[in-house]
């Protein structure tokens, strides 16, 4: 007996200390400057500087009436002409382009094409996803909006059979939206959609449909049927809140070939569940399950599973998740980028990386998240008004260095691009806000010269006018150049495809505003290649999962 309680303690003794970090190695310290580049520096001895890229080339503009939110584009060929066609919400429609710029088809959302009213009320906040979702060999285009409606349209702008789709349906649905949308394999040849709105009051959020519409067993997820155990039960184990942004994943993050569910809560929690709608376990920490697992920085208070006020910890209000094999080892980790606050405070200190194992402990490296506090502070903490947003802090994930080993690139709030090694090291900063404006949208990723080595590209956003821009950067974080946009920039991520089939890429840009130069603009980025793209859109794919590619 005695043997046995000591094995036990020695056990979690060594659960406890994984957590910790190594002397010297905090994940909030960049590294000395003979190893890491910052600010765009390179490293003593490092190769020479790479090739430069040429400046991108206002090829087209697309007429396109309504706003631009997060809604970064798609390229795909629909009518099977062999040629891509540029798909884009702007306001409350859905447009779709042929390659030439003639507009093949637009809809409001819950509408076919043919019947699509020339008005409606409300928006469309994230990209389309378009996947063939039931298997029949045509894509499908899928879209959440205002009044928690899901639409799902054929190649042609048909609405599908069993669609439209309102989720929840509860007094107050009419003034929420569905912003976060993910598809991904059921293993049956057709896909699933993961769905999840913008709700406050303990209502579930989540909802995961099959390609005609019908909501799967065990979903809505947070039940007690699960394994789950919601507030107001005094023993609740499971806590989930609103999603603000494109908060979903959907991806095998455990290695069984099945795939699974991630939710970033308006809260300290991150949902991780099955398809079966049964949580992932947490048999290392207090809490049973990864959904009820709180996010402090402090990973004995993690592990203990709560903490007292003061305590540094994130919330996940309008965090997109990533799944990614950071280290190459075969096996993938979680990563978000959460609101830095303090528990029962709600003043924002800037922005904070996690990266968890399935289990909900913490990659090396990460033990306490990377933090932007004590690089920079945060710009804005209010809203900044004139109808945007501040920086979402949607992370891309590629090998910068060719070490074969991924970084993560994410916006901050502080006006700072941040990459960060696999190891939670520092990698570079750049400072867009110094370019004057405030705000930025998830960085894309691809090899824009032709020299075997990626560049960074992004686009900047304000709320005044004529100050935003498209930018590109080298590996190393240096600016290489950038091209002025319209009105007040583009909030979305740009999407980089070959749209014209020649073997280069254009980059695709849903703009902020509409005016007499057009809402999505399209620009030829000389000297690129098709096929040496790592991060090409919103999200990372035209599923919107997060899922990297390995």
């Amino acid at each position: 007996m005695v043997l046995q309680v000591r094995s036990r303690f020695l056990f979690f003794l060594s659960v406890f200390l994984a957590f910790l970090p190594l002397e010297g190695c905090s994940s909030s310290t960049p590294r000395s400057a003979e190893t890491a580049p910052i600010a765009g520096a390179p490293p003593a001895g490092a190769a020479p500087p790479p090739a430069q890229v040429q400046t991108p080339q206002l090829k087209q503009t697309l007429a396109g009436g309504g706003e631009g939110w997060l809604g970064s584009p798609a390229a795909a060929d629909l009518d099977g002409d062999g040629r891509m066609e540029i798909i884009a919400p702007r306001g409350g429609f859905l447009f779709v382009w042929h390659a030439d710029g003639t507009l093949f088809w637009k809809a409001a959302y819950g509408f076919s094409a043919e019947t699509s009213p020339a008005t409606i009320s409300g928006r469309i906040w994230g990209p389309p996803v378009v996947a063939d979702l039931d298997g029949d060999g045509k894509l499908e285009i899928a879209a959440g909006s205002h009044k928690e409606t899901l639409s799902v349209w054929s190649w042609d702008g048909k609405m599908k059979a069993g669609w439209p789709k309102i989720v929840g349906g509860e007094a107050g649905s009419a003034d929420r939206e569905i912003r976060s949308l993910a598809a991904g394999p059921l293993g049956n040849g057709k896909s699933v959609l993961l769905a999840s709105r913008t709700r406050t009051t303990k209502v579930p959020v989540a909802f995961l449909l099959d390609s005609q519409g019908t909501v799967l067993p065990g979903w809505p997820q947070l039940a007690a049927s699960g394994g789950c155990v919601l507030l107001p039960a005094q023993d609740a184990n499971c806590f989930e809140a609103g999603t603000y942004n494109q908060n979903v994943g959907l991806a095998d993050l455990d290695g069984d070939g099945k795939t699974d569910a991630i939710i970033g809560y308006d809260n300290a929690y991150v949902g991780l569940f099955h398809m079966s709608g049964v949580p992932f376990g947490t048999p290392f920490l207090n809490r049973p399950f990864f959904p009820g697992v709180p996010a402090f920085h402090d990973p004995a208070l993690a592990i203990q599973g709560f903490g007292p006020d003061g305590e540094d910890r994130s919330e996940f209000t309008d965090s997109p998740p990533v799944v990614a094999d950071l280290d190459g080892d075969g096996a993938r980790e979680l990563i978000l980028v959460g609101d830095h606050e303090r528990a029962g405070i709600t003043t924002l200190l800037g922005n904070s990386l996690f990266v968890f194992r399935p289990d909900a402990t913490r990659f090396p490296g990460f033990e306490r998240p990377f933090e932007t506090r004590g690089h920079h502070s945060p710009r804005v903490t209010e809203d900044p008004g004139g109808n945007i947003v501040d920086v979402t802090p949607a992370p891309a994930v590629a090998d910068l260095d060719g070490d074969g080993k991924k970084e993560i690139v994410f916006p901050a709030y502080d006006g700072v691009l941040y990459a960060v090694h696999s190891d939670g090291q520092l990698f570079w900063t750049f400072s867009f806000a110094d370019l004057g404006a405030r705000f930025a949208s998830e960085p894309v990723v691809a090899d824009l010269n032709n020299d075997g080595i990626p560049e960074v590209l992004f686009a900047t956003y304000e709320t005044e006018g004529e100050k935003g821009a498209l930018v590109i950067l080298n590996h190393l974080g240096a600016e290489m150049t950038k091209v002025p946009l319209p009105g007040r920039g583009a909030m979305a991520a740009p999407t980089l495809a070959d749209l014209d089939g020649d073997g280069e890429l254009e980059a695709i840009v849903s703009l902020k505003d509409v005016s007499s130069r057009g809402g999505v603009q399209i620009y030829a980025l000389p000297g690129s290649k098709a096929n040496q793209v790592l991060w090409p859109t919103g999200r990372g794919n035209f599923l919107r999962n997060g899922e990297a590619t390995d």
